[in-house]
């Protein structure tokens, strides 16, 4: 008999619901989201509930640290890892990783890899999955939209085990977000928006029908 799959809570208690409990172990879930928008609490509800390893492309470990710790209260150990595109194209495994066992890799924003050449951002993911595979771990890598999506977009997405979508609108000077998990490989599909607070935390509003 088969043991049950490791799950990972995001930290949204209504979320993992939606998804089946949380996110299986071995899921690289892609978050696609405008960079104007508050996608980064996503990120930071998720790191505060796991050992993460959080490797960023844009900005230096004391900024990354000093953003996680004013965000959330993190109980858990904190991996920052700071490289440049070159650094990852030339050995991603050494870059990105080793990741713990039965942790969580975020890589953000990874928006100056998929700009890459194809076969060397192809290597970069085939070896963040092998890494998530080994380790027991999940993955997350934030995608930041603008007017062009970078050259490689489209790979990223058809890899990700899991596509969310976050979506802001502005109506009558209120802001409203709403998520659309549009691809769930490994875990329970939902095919309506779950809408979203993004205040001081992340929370399922609760006006909207869903």
């Amino acid at each position: 008999m088969s043991l049950p799959e490791r799950e990972y809570t995001t930290g949204i208690d209504v979320l993992d619901r939606f998804i089946g409990g949380g996110l299986k172990a071995g899921v690289l879930a892609a978050l696609r989201a405008p960079a104007s928008s508050q996608s980064e609490r996503l990120l930071a509800e998720l790191v505060a509930q796991h050992r993460t390893v959080f490797v960023s492309i844009t900005r230096s470990e004391r900024e990354v640290r000093d953003w996680i710790e004013r965000t959330v209260d993190m109980h858990h150990e904190l991996t920052v890892r700071t490289p440049t595109v070159d650094d990852v194209l030339a050995d991603p495994d050494d870059a990105i990783g080793p990741i713990p066992p039965e942790s969580i890799l975020v890589v953000d924003p990874m928006d100056l890899l998929e700009s890459e050449p194809r076969d060397r951002y192809l290597a970069v993911l085939d070896a963040i999955k092998e890494q998530l595979r080994t380790a027991d771990s999940v993955g997350l890598v934030h995608c930041l939209e603008a007017d062009r999506s970078p050259a490689n977009r489209e790979l990223t997405l058809k890899r990700a085990d899991q596509v969310w979508r976050l979506e802001t609108t502005v109506r009558s000077q209120e802001i409203r977000t709403r998520l659309l998990i549009t691809k769930a490989r490994r875990g329970r599909t939902f095919d309506k928006p779950i809408p979203l607070v993004l205040s001081d935390r992340v929370r399922i509003d609760h006006s909207r029908n869903i």
